[in-house]
Order: structure tokens, then sequence, then C-alpha cells
């Protein structure tokens, strides 16, 4: 803003210049080096209000840096946070399935000491198999998601 409010203020230019010329007109030829130097000062008395305008522009944009940063920043918080939350979540899931994981082979033990004891079919058996196979599937996904949970804010967190 400072640079933009300075184009309506008197400026003091220095200006030098340096080279070879070769110049002919009719019988008269000059060539040889040549050099200039001045200084000059300048100043806009009526610039038709074009340095107010830059100025209000420079403040415009300024103010909308700022609330770029700001959205930013509040993204940022945004996505950490979420991170956080799925990392607690997918922990509580895994802890959560590892008690149903313990459960289902203990039903599976139960049914098959009840098999060998004649109060249990196979079918039952099996059917106890499948549910501690499938706890032990869901249990391995949810250690799966943790793992991404915590590489996900990891990534958010710029470790990564």
């Amino acid at each position: 803003m400072k640079i933009r409010n300075a184009d309506d203020k008197p400026r003091l230019d220095l200006q030098a210049s340096a080279g070879w010329g070769w110049f002919q007109a009719g019988d008269i030829s000059v060539d040889g080096k040549r050099w200039a130097t001045g200084v000059y000062l300048t100043f806009p008395f009526f610039d038709g209000l074009a340095t107010r305008g830059r100025v209000v522009q420079a403040k415009s944009d300024l103010t909308r840096a700022e609330l770029d940063l700001a959205k930013a920043r509040d993204g940022i918080h945004v996505e950490v946070r979420t991170a956080l939350d799925q990392v607690k979540v997918a922990g509580e899931i895994v802890n959560a399935l590892s008690g149903n994981v313990s459960q289902a082979r203990r039903l599976l033990e139960m049914s098959e000491k009840g098999l060998e004891f004649g109060v249990k079919t196979r079918l039952e058996v099996d059917d106890a198999l499948v549910n501690a196979r499938q706890a032990e599937g869901n249990l391995a996904k949810a250690k799966r998601d943790y793992l991404v949970a915590l590489t996900n804010l990891r990534y958010v967190q710029g470790t990564l």
C-alpha cells in the first residue's frame, strides 16, 4: 500500500547511458563513444485520482490475502481435528472387536467340547467357526483402518 500511495509524490531520478554510435549525414560522418547523464525531477500534479484507486485496490488485495490465510489455517485445523477423531474412533473399534474375537473363540471352544460330549452338532461347531473367522476378519479390517488413520494423522502433522 505504501508503494501504491507513493505514486502521486515527487520523484527524483538519476539516469545515465553509454555506448558507441555512428552517424552519417551527407559528407559528415561521426562515430565514437557517446554518453549522457541527467537528473530528472518529476511531480505529478493530477493523475485523475488513479493513485487513490490503486491504494484502495491494494487494501482490498491485502484484506483478501488475510482472509485466504485465515481460511487456510481453519482448513488445516479442521483436517487435523478430523484426523485425530478418526484415530480415536478406529482405536476404539479395534478394542471393541478384540473383545468380540475373544468371545467368538471362546464360543468355538465350547462348541467343540459340546461336540466331543455329544450335546452339539457339527453344524453348530461350523457355525461357531464361521463366526470366529468373521470376527477375526472384522478385527483385521479395523486394525488396517486404524493404521490408515494413523498414517493420515502423520501426513496432516507433516511428519510423513
